[in-house]
C-alpha cells in the first residue's frame, strides 16, 4: 500500500517554467534541471518496480524528515513485517569507478559516494525513531542503480549494498520472503512518519528571478513552447500545432503565476499582462478567473485564490 506518493520536486517544477521564460539563467541552473529531472525519472521507474510488493506492505517515496534541525531525504522507504528497507536511488549512465570509498566517473571526475547518502539516512532514521520513542524493525539499506546503461568497476567492494538494474527482481523477490504478518505498531510507524513529512526543504537552493525579466506569454502544455497565438477560442502552437481551449490555458498559466510568485496577488490585469495574449480583453481574463477560481472583493482591487475544499 503506498502511503506517500512520488511528487515532483518543488525545485524541478519551479525550474521547468524559468527554463521557458528566463532566457539568462546560468549554465549552472540548467544542469541543476538536468540532473534533477533525471534523478526524478529514475525515481519514478523505481517506484514502479516496487508496485509488485505486497499490498499490505507500507510504501512511502520521496520522504523527507526533520532531526534536531537537519533535514533528511529518503527516495523509497518499505515497511514490511521483518524489516524497514530504505533505498537511495541513482539514474546514473556510463562507466564509473568505486574504489578506496571514492566514486567516480571513468573521466576521473569525483562525485559523492551515494553509500555514504544511504549510510547516512539510515543512520538519520534510525535516531529519529529513537527520538520519537517508536520501536521499529531491523533497517536495511540500499543503492539502487536504476539505469540499464550503468556499468560500476569494482563493485564487489560493497556488492551487497549495490543493486544494479539487472538484480532489481531478485532483490525484490528475495525481500518477500518473510514469515511474519504486519502489525498494529507498523501502523503507528506509518502514521508518525507520513504526519512528520515536510512538504518544503528549507535549504533547497532557488535561482533569484524577477517578474520582468521572465518572457510573457502562454506555453505550449505540449512542447512547452512559448510561440502561441489565439484563434477561435482556443490557444494554438505554431511548433507543434497542439491545440487548447482559451479558459484552460489561462487557468493553467494562472497556475505557474502562483508558483512562480506566491506572493503577487492574481488580479485580472496580473494574469492579462502575463499571458499576454493578443486580440484578448481583461474582460475575458476575468471571466474565466471568475469561473474557475475563487473571487476575494476588497475596496479597492478584486483579487483571485484558489478555490475552498
Amino acid at each position: 500500500m503506498i502511503i506517500k506518493q512520488q511528487t515532483k520536486p518543488p525545485q524541478l517544477n519551479l525550474l521547468e517554467h524559468l527554463i521557458v521564460r528566463h532566457s539568462s539563467l546560468d549554465d549552472s541552473d540548467h544542469s541543476e534541471y538536468e540532473r534533477i529531472q533525471k534523478g526524478f525519472l529514475g525515481e519514478i521507474e523505481f517506484a514502479q518496480f516496487l508496485q509488485q510488493l505486497p499490498d499490505e506492505w507500507l510504501l512511502f517515496h520521496d520522504l523527507l524528515l526533520e532531526k534536531d534541525k537537519s533535514v533528511f531525504q529518503i527516495d523509497s522507504l518499505v515497511i514490511s513485517p521483518e524489516k524497514i528497507y530504505l533505498f537511495e536511488v541513482k539514474n546514473y549512465e556510463g562507466d564509473f569507478i568505486f574504489s578506496q570509498d571514492r566514486f567516480y566517473s571513468i573521466n576521473n571526475l569525483e562525485i559523492q559516494n551515494p553509500l555514504d547518502q544511504v549510510k547516512r539516512s539510515e543512520t538519520f532514521l534510525r535516531q529519529w525513531f529513537q527520538k520519537n520513542k517508536l520501536h521499529h524493525p531491523p533497517i536495511t539499506s540500499y543503492v539502487i542503480f536504476i539505469n540499464p546503461q550503468f556499468y560500476l568497476y569494482h563493485s564487489h567492494q560493497n556488492s551487497s549494498a549495490f543493486i544494479f538494474y539487472s538484480q532489481l527482481e531478485r532483490l525484490l523477490t528475495k525481500i518477500q520472503k518473510q514469515t511474519k504478518t504486519m502489525a498494529s505498531f507498523h501502523t503507528k510507524l506509518s502514521k508518525q512518519l507520513l504526519a512528520s513529512h515536510l512538504d518544503d526543504n528549507p535549504y533547497t537552493r532557488l535561482p533569484e528571478y524577477q517578474y520582468e525579466e521572465l518572457n510573457k506569454g502562454i506555453v505550449c502544455k505540449g512542447c512547452r513552447s512559448l510561440n502561441t497565438f489565439f484563434k477561435g477560442k482556443s490557444i494554438h502552437c505554431t511548433n507543434c500545432l497542439t491545440k487548447e481551449k482559451l479558459n484552460q490555458a489561462v487557468i493553467r498559466t494562472t497556475h505557474e503565476f502562483m508558483l512562480l510568485f506566491p506572493d503577487k496577488k492574481v488580479t485580472t490585469y496580473a494574469i492579462w499582462d502575463w499571458c499576454n495574449i493578443a486580440n484578448t480583453s481583461k474582460r475575458s481574463i476575468r471571466q474565466i478567473l471568475t469561473t474557475h477560481l475563487q473571487r476575494v472583493d476588497q475596496t479597492n482591487n478584486s483579487y483571485f485564490i484558489k478555490p475552498s475544499l
